[in-house]
């Protein structure tokens, strides 16, 4: 019987979507038969699994346009950013995560469709290390190693984490920067690195490590994923965005998956993304000057 309801919870969602659509006039008829969700990391990390599920529920919608997901790394999601200000197709989208949030300033002239999601970021130590943070700190100060972190990349949201944790312990961490979050992990795993700092998405189904800390619990901040687009797209079209990507999050499918990948499912409107935005930059940017990193 619950899955009758479901069924028909999920075609009354779908009609509802198709109205939306059929109702948003001659942009979404002749110029959003496709979007392409521009994703500034390699294949495979938080942000292009977010776009993937996004992207596939849009495309289930009836008489939703089809989303494409390009991977276009680089500067820690810059390139991305840049690329899509470049274009004049309005059916062109950047989706950003907080990890890109240091290289891409709220001044940079995208303009914000939603947030889409929240997710956590996790402290992870290696099987032979202390399984809880205040020991693994306090034992620091004994054992040198243990004051080695590993990061996605010099000057990630990871690094300042965990700049700032150690600090906070009055001690100085040593960190090791990694071409991505795979590399992290598989090293971390290797026993090569006692500590890392990643999104929880990268630490699931590694049970052999210890997770010492996450957002919310030892890290004050969470990540978070949302949709931008460039500053030459009116605003009739960004409500638009905002509409089908807000249904295409809350569907019960969609937010089951995205749920099970890691992601708290918050959709929130363009104006409090982007406050969100400027208040994550404005709070991290200080570390990153305080460490003489420059971009």
């Amino acid at each position: 019987m619950r899955v009758e309801i479901e069924g028909l919870e999920m075609r009354m969602i779908l009609s509802v979507v198709a109205v939306v659509l059929s109702a948003s006039g001659a942009f979404a008829a002749e110029r959003c038969q496709q979007i392409t969700l521009v994703v500034g990391f390699k294949a495979g990390g938080t942000s292009t699994v977010a776009a993937q599920q996004l992207g596939h529920a849009i495309g289930q919608t009836s008489g939703g346009p089809q989303v494409i997901v390009m991977n276009h790394e680089g500067v820690n999601g810059r390139l991305a950013a840049d690329y899509v200000l470049r274009q004049n197709d309005r059916c062109t989208l950047f989706l950003m995560s907080s990890t890109s949030v240091l290289r891409i300033p709220p001044d940079l002239g995208l303009k914000p469709v939603g947030l889409i999601a929240r997710f956590a970021y996790v402290i992870v130590t290696s099987k032979d290390s202390p399984e809880s943070l205040p020991i693994y700190m306090e034992a620091a100060r004994q054992n040198k190693d243990l004051l080695h972190f590993a990061t996605s990349g010099p000057g990630s949201f990871g690094q300042l984490v965990a700049e700032r944790l150690f600090r906070s312990y009055g001690l100085k961490g040593e960190h090791i920067p990694y071409n991505g979050a795979g590399p992290v992990m598989n090293d971390l795993m290797g026993g090569h690195v006692p500590m890392a700092i990643v999104p929880s998405i990268d630490a699931q189904g590694k049970d052999q490590l210890h997770k010492v800390a996450e957002s919310g619990y030892g890290i004050e901040t969470f990540g978070w994923i949302g949709i931008y687009a460039s500053a030459a797209v009116p605003q009739e079209d960004i409500d638009w965005y905002a509409q089908i990507f807000r249904v295409a999050a809350e569907i019960d499918e969609s937010k089951k998956k995205l749920e099970k990948s890691g992601f708290i499912v918050k959709w929130a409107p363009g104006s409090e993304f982007a406050t969100l935005h400027k208040e994550t930059y404005e709070d991290w940017k200080p570390e990153l000057d305080r460490l003489g990193i420059k971009f």
